[in-house]
Protein backbone atom coordinates (compact mmCIF):
# COMPACT_ATOMS: atom_id res chain seq x y z
CA UNK A 1 0.00 0.00 0.00
CA UNK A 2 0.97 3.66 -0.91
CA UNK A 3 0.02 6.58 1.78
CA UNK A 4 -2.12 9.33 -0.28
CA UNK A 5 -0.74 12.57 0.11
CA UNK A 6 -2.89 14.44 2.42
CA UNK A 7 -3.22 17.48 0.47
CA UNK A 8 -4.41 16.22 -2.70
CA UNK A 9 -8.09 15.90 -3.04
CA UNK A 10 -9.64 12.83 -3.86
CA UNK A 11 -12.75 11.62 -5.60
CA UNK A 12 -13.39 8.44 -6.87
CA UNK A 13 -17.19 6.35 -8.21
CA UNK A 14 -17.90 3.99 -5.36
CA UNK A 15 -16.30 0.83 -7.24
CA UNK A 16 -13.81 -0.67 -5.00
CA UNK A 17 -14.22 1.28 -1.65
CA UNK A 18 -18.23 0.10 -0.55
CA UNK A 19 -16.80 -2.97 1.70
CA UNK A 20 -16.53 -3.37 5.32
CA UNK A 21 -13.13 -4.67 7.36
CA UNK A 22 -14.20 -6.89 10.07
CA UNK A 23 -10.73 -7.37 12.31
CA UNK A 24 -10.14 -10.69 14.62
CA UNK A 25 -8.26 -10.57 17.70
CA UNK A 26 -6.62 -13.84 18.93
CA UNK A 27 -9.61 -13.49 21.38
CA UNK A 28 -12.64 -13.41 18.73
CA UNK A 29 -14.19 -10.44 16.65
CA UNK A 30 -14.83 -6.86 17.13
CA UNK A 31 -16.33 -4.40 15.23
CA UNK A 32 -17.53 -0.60 15.35
CA UNK A 33 -20.06 0.99 13.65
CA UNK A 34 -19.16 3.58 11.47
CA UNK A 35 -21.74 5.01 9.06
CA UNK A 36 -23.19 3.41 6.58
CA UNK A 37 -21.04 0.01 4.91
CA UNK A 38 -17.54 0.84 6.37
CA UNK A 39 -16.49 -1.34 9.40
CA UNK A 40 -12.95 -1.39 11.22
CA UNK A 41 -11.18 -2.05 14.22
CA UNK A 42 -7.68 -1.08 16.45
CA UNK A 43 -7.06 2.21 14.26
CA UNK A 44 -7.67 0.17 10.87
CA UNK A 45 -9.25 2.29 8.71
CA UNK A 46 -11.95 0.49 6.55
CA UNK A 47 -12.97 0.78 3.19
CA UNK A 48 -13.70 4.64 3.08
CA UNK A 49 -16.51 5.54 0.59
CA UNK A 50 -16.24 8.62 -1.55
CA UNK A 51 -18.98 9.78 -4.57
CA UNK A 52 -19.09 12.49 -6.89
CA UNK A 53 -22.15 14.63 -6.35
CA UNK A 54 -24.43 17.23 -8.33
CA UNK A 55 -24.76 19.00 -4.84
CA UNK A 56 -23.39 21.97 -3.61
CA UNK A 57 -20.21 20.58 -2.44
CA UNK A 58 -17.00 20.59 -5.13
CA UNK A 59 -15.02 17.52 -6.27
CA UNK A 60 -12.24 16.84 -8.45
CA UNK A 61 -12.77 15.17 -11.78
CA UNK A 62 -12.99 11.60 -10.70
CA UNK A 63 -9.66 10.52 -11.90
CA UNK A 64 -8.49 10.05 -8.66
CA UNK A 65 -5.91 11.07 -6.35
CA UNK A 66 -3.90 13.80 -8.14
CA UNK A 67 0.42 13.30 -7.49
CA UNK A 68 3.16 15.04 -9.37
CA UNK A 69 2.45 13.81 -12.85
CA UNK A 70 2.74 10.25 -12.04
CA UNK A 71 -0.20 7.62 -11.85
CA UNK A 72 -3.10 8.64 -9.85
CA UNK A 73 -4.38 6.32 -7.87
CA UNK A 74 -7.99 4.79 -9.05
CA UNK A 75 -7.61 6.95 -12.54
CA UNK A 76 -8.73 4.53 -15.60
CA UNK A 77 -5.80 1.72 -16.34
CA UNK A 78 -3.94 2.23 -13.11
CA UNK A 79 -5.27 -1.15 -11.50
CA UNK A 80 -4.74 0.50 -8.47
CA UNK A 81 -7.55 1.94 -5.86
CA UNK A 82 -8.07 3.57 -1.97
CA UNK A 83 -8.84 2.08 1.27
CA UNK A 84 -9.11 4.89 3.71
CA UNK A 85 -5.91 6.72 3.07
CA UNK A 86 -3.90 4.00 1.35
CA UNK A 87 -3.30 3.20 -2.12
CA UNK A 88 -3.32 -0.68 -3.18
CA UNK A 89 -2.76 -2.36 -6.74
CA UNK A 90 -6.05 -4.69 -7.41
CA UNK A 91 -4.97 -8.64 -7.55
CA UNK A 92 -2.16 -9.54 -9.70
CA UNK A 93 -0.45 -5.93 -9.92
CA UNK A 94 2.10 -4.08 -8.46
CA UNK A 95 3.48 -0.77 -8.27
CA UNK A 96 5.50 0.18 -11.84
CA UNK A 97 7.72 2.28 -10.30
CA UNK A 98 9.70 2.94 -6.86
CA UNK A 99 8.43 6.53 -6.61
CA UNK A 100 6.14 6.34 -3.72
CA UNK A 101 3.57 8.75 -5.43
CA UNK A 102 3.19 6.80 -8.30
CA UNK A 103 -0.15 4.73 -8.10
CA UNK A 104 -0.32 3.09 -11.33
CA UNK A 105 0.41 -0.44 -11.04
CA UNK A 106 1.14 -3.20 -13.25
CA UNK A 107 0.82 -6.83 -14.18
CA UNK A 108 2.42 -9.25 -11.80
CA UNK A 109 4.09 -12.84 -13.38
CA UNK A 110 3.86 -14.63 -10.46
CA UNK A 111 0.85 -16.14 -8.69
CA UNK A 112 0.30 -15.01 -5.08
CA UNK A 113 2.27 -17.00 -2.12
CA UNK A 114 -0.31 -18.29 -0.32
CA UNK A 115 0.81 -19.76 3.02
CA UNK A 116 -1.66 -23.40 4.70
CA UNK A 117 -2.55 -22.73 8.48
CA UNK A 118 -0.49 -24.73 11.02
CA UNK A 119 -1.35 -28.41 11.66
CA UNK A 120 -2.93 -27.58 15.04
CA UNK A 121 -4.42 -24.46 16.92
CA UNK A 122 -4.83 -23.06 20.01
CA UNK A 123 -9.02 -22.36 20.44
CA UNK A 124 -8.13 -19.83 23.45
CA UNK A 125 -5.43 -17.98 21.76
CA UNK A 126 -6.58 -18.22 18.43
CA UNK A 127 -9.44 -17.37 16.32
CA UNK A 128 -8.87 -16.80 12.65
CA UNK A 129 -6.01 -17.74 10.04
CA UNK A 130 -5.29 -16.11 6.90
CA UNK A 131 -3.60 -17.48 4.00
CA UNK A 132 -2.92 -14.19 2.44
CA UNK A 133 -0.63 -11.58 3.74
CA UNK A 134 -1.58 -8.92 0.86
CA UNK A 135 -4.48 -7.04 0.02
CA UNK A 136 -3.47 -7.90 -3.74
CA UNK A 137 -4.36 -11.15 -2.75
CA UNK A 138 -7.78 -11.13 -1.66
CA UNK A 139 -9.83 -12.55 -3.97
CA UNK A 140 -7.11 -15.92 -4.09
CA UNK A 141 -7.25 -15.68 0.02
CA UNK A 142 -8.72 -18.43 2.24
CA UNK A 143 -10.04 -18.14 6.07
CA UNK A 144 -9.95 -21.02 8.65
CA UNK A 145 -11.03 -20.79 12.02
CA UNK A 146 -9.97 -22.25 14.77
CA UNK A 147 -12.46 -24.90 16.05
CA UNK A 148 -12.70 -26.04 19.54
CA UNK A 149 -11.04 -29.15 19.22
CA UNK A 150 -7.92 -27.22 17.89
CA UNK A 151 -8.09 -27.66 14.13
CA UNK A 152 -7.94 -25.57 11.81
CA UNK A 153 -11.39 -25.67 9.29
CA UNK A 154 -11.90 -23.53 6.43
CA UNK A 155 -14.46 -20.68 6.57
CA UNK A 156 -15.54 -18.66 3.20
CA UNK A 157 -16.11 -15.83 5.91
CA UNK A 158 -19.55 -14.98 4.98
CA UNK A 159 -20.90 -15.70 8.17
CA UNK A 160 -18.78 -13.41 10.05
CA UNK A 161 -19.78 -10.67 7.33
CA UNK A 162 -23.40 -11.58 8.01
CA UNK A 163 -23.56 -11.08 11.90
CA UNK A 164 -21.91 -7.45 11.60
CA UNK A 165 -25.03 -6.44 8.66
CA UNK A 166 -23.33 -7.58 5.78
CA UNK A 167 -23.52 -9.96 3.01
CA UNK A 168 -20.21 -11.97 1.86
CA UNK A 169 -16.95 -11.76 2.06
CA UNK A 170 -14.35 -9.91 -0.43
CA UNK A 171 -11.67 -12.39 1.26
CA UNK A 172 -9.13 -12.24 3.99
CA UNK A 173 -5.77 -10.39 4.91
CA UNK A 174 -3.42 -11.18 7.40
CA UNK A 175 -2.18 -7.89 9.12
CA UNK A 176 0.97 -9.06 10.91
CA UNK A 177 1.52 -5.42 11.80
CA UNK A 178 -1.48 -4.75 14.14
CA UNK A 179 -1.93 -8.62 15.12
CA UNK A 180 -5.58 -8.86 13.20
CA UNK A 181 -6.89 -11.23 10.44
CA UNK A 182 -8.84 -8.78 8.53
CA UNK A 183 -12.02 -9.92 6.65
CA UNK A 184 -13.40 -7.69 3.89
CA UNK A 185 -17.06 -7.58 3.90
CA UNK A 186 -19.69 -6.24 1.34
CA UNK A 187 -23.34 -5.78 0.17
CA UNK A 188 -24.94 -6.87 -2.48
CA UNK A 189 -25.19 -10.73 -4.31
CA UNK A 190 -21.47 -11.70 -3.92
CA UNK A 191 -21.38 -13.44 -7.23
CA UNK A 192 -17.84 -13.68 -9.21
CA UNK A 193 -17.54 -11.40 -11.48
CA UNK A 194 -14.59 -10.15 -14.40
CA UNK A 195 -14.13 -6.58 -14.19
CA UNK A 196 -17.32 -5.40 -15.89
CA UNK A 197 -18.17 -1.80 -15.44
CA UNK A 198 -20.79 0.36 -12.82
CA UNK A 199 -24.11 0.20 -13.66
CA UNK A 200 -27.54 1.22 -12.19
CA UNK A 201 -29.96 -2.38 -11.30
CA UNK A 202 -32.46 0.39 -9.93
CA UNK A 203 -32.75 4.76 -9.83
CA UNK A 204 -31.64 3.67 -6.52
CA UNK A 205 -28.81 0.77 -6.61
CA UNK A 206 -25.44 0.83 -7.93
CA UNK A 207 -23.86 -2.57 -8.95
CA UNK A 208 -19.89 -2.66 -9.34
CA UNK A 209 -17.56 -5.04 -9.87
CA UNK A 210 -14.53 -5.55 -7.05
CA UNK A 211 -12.08 -7.65 -5.77
CA UNK A 212 -13.49 -10.06 -8.29
CA UNK A 213 -16.89 -10.02 -6.73
CA UNK A 214 -20.35 -8.23 -7.59
CA UNK A 215 -21.41 -5.40 -4.84
CA UNK A 216 -23.91 -3.36 -4.70
CA UNK A 217 -25.52 -0.18 -2.33
CA UNK A 218 -28.13 1.88 -1.94
CA UNK A 219 -27.26 5.57 -2.98
CA UNK A 220 -30.01 7.30 -0.89
CA UNK A 221 -28.32 5.62 1.93
CA UNK A 222 -24.86 6.26 0.84
CA UNK A 223 -25.74 10.36 0.53
CA UNK A 224 -28.00 10.45 3.13
CA UNK A 225 -25.49 8.33 6.17
CA UNK A 226 -21.84 8.80 4.71
CA UNK A 227 -21.69 12.07 1.61
CA UNK A 228 -19.77 12.73 -0.54
CA UNK A 229 -15.26 12.48 -0.28
CA UNK A 230 -15.48 15.78 2.23
CA UNK A 231 -18.05 14.09 4.26
CA UNK A 232 -20.61 15.99 3.53
CA UNK A 233 -24.18 14.29 3.16
CA UNK A 234 -27.17 15.26 1.86
CA UNK A 235 -31.16 14.93 1.62
CA UNK A 236 -31.32 12.70 -2.07
CA UNK A 237 -29.54 10.09 -3.95
CA UNK A 238 -30.09 8.21 -6.65
CA UNK A 239 -28.06 6.39 -9.41
CA UNK A 240 -27.53 7.87 -12.58
CA UNK A 241 -24.46 8.40 -15.00
CA UNK A 242 -22.21 11.47 -14.77
CA UNK A 243 -19.27 11.78 -16.92
CA UNK A 244 -19.56 9.07 -18.93
CA UNK A 245 -19.53 6.60 -15.82
CA UNK A 246 -22.32 5.34 -13.48
CA UNK A 247 -21.96 6.68 -9.68
CA UNK A 248 -24.15 7.67 -7.09
CA UNK A 249 -25.50 11.30 -7.46
CA UNK A 250 -26.25 13.26 -4.61
CA UNK A 251 -27.70 16.47 -3.74
CA UNK A 252 -30.29 18.79 -1.48
CA UNK A 253 -33.90 18.89 -1.96
CA UNK A 254 -33.44 22.94 -3.00
CA UNK A 255 -31.15 22.37 -5.82
CA UNK A 256 -33.25 22.08 -8.85
CA UNK A 257 -34.54 18.81 -10.14
CA UNK A 258 -33.45 16.91 -6.66
CA UNK A 259 -35.66 14.19 -5.64
CA UNK A 260 -37.22 13.84 -8.92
Amino acid sequence: MRSLQSNRRFSLPLSLLTVGLVALHAGGCFTDEPPAETTGSSGQSGASTDETSTGSSSTSDGAGTETDGAGLCGAPDSYSYQIGDECSCVSGYVWCSENPTDYSCCAEEQLCDLAPPPDACDPALESAYCTSTRLECLAESQYYSCDQDGSWSLDEGTSLCMLSGYDFSYGCVDNADAGLVENLCGTGPGTPCDGEPDSCADDDTLTFCAYERLGAISCIQQCQEVGDNMGVTYDYGSCGEQSGEFRCLCCDLEDPGCGG
